[in-house]
């Protein structure tokens, strides 16, 4: 068989990409600490990093959605909504999993990172004046618990348990950006 230069590049494109996924995977070790920075942009960027805990023995069984509010030095109240896949028809919503999964995963202690990032996108979108400064901003969770095993069903038109992921205050406009 002769090897030509475009099955070499996919030879080689292909055991980087298995040894990268692997390396993400692997449980935590010296070898991972020192692979998992270098595959880990190409991971994000592509979108094929995972969090484990949606195969766990004991899967997510509520319904969560993730909102911010905040309270403007003028006092105004801002609020925003992040997109909620169970809101769209099933078809559009399998193109948008990621947004659940980000959900899911704010809630986790090592998840600092992105609940600032989702803190700072919001006040970005809403683009306030430098005068509407200091903003204080609550990024929370509204939870529908479903029903466990052996009861009946929960209530459609109960309200949400309300539960604080984290709270923020940016002193200046400047200070959204990181």
């Amino acid at each position: 068989m002769r090897l030509t230069i475009p099955r070499i590049a996919l030879s080689i494109l292909l055991t980087a990409h298995l040894i990268a996924v692997l390396a993400w995977l692997m449980p935590p070790c010296a070898l991972r600490d020192r692979i998992a920075p270098l595959v880990g942009p190409y991971l994000l960027a592509t979108g094929q990093w995972q969090h484990w805990g949606m195969f766990a023995p004991d899967p997510a069984r509520d319904t969560l959605a993730t909102e911010i509010m905040a309270r403007d030095a003028w006092g105004r109240i801002h609020q925003y909504q992040f997109p909620r896949m169970a809101d769209k028809p099933v078809l559009e919503a399998a193109w948008g999993y990621r947004h659940s999964k980000l959900t899911y995963n704010l809630a986790a202690p090592e998840a600092v990172a992105y609940r600032e990032f989702l803190a700072r996108h919001a006040l970005r979108s809403w683009r306030l004046p430098p005068e509407a400064f200091p903003v204080d901003l609550d990024l929370y969770h509204k939870v529908w618990p479903s029903a466990r095993l052996g009861e009946p069903p929960a209530d459609p038109q109960s309200e949400p348990l309300i539960v604080m992921l984290q709270a923020y205050r940016f002193p200046t406009a400047e200070d959204i950006w990181p």
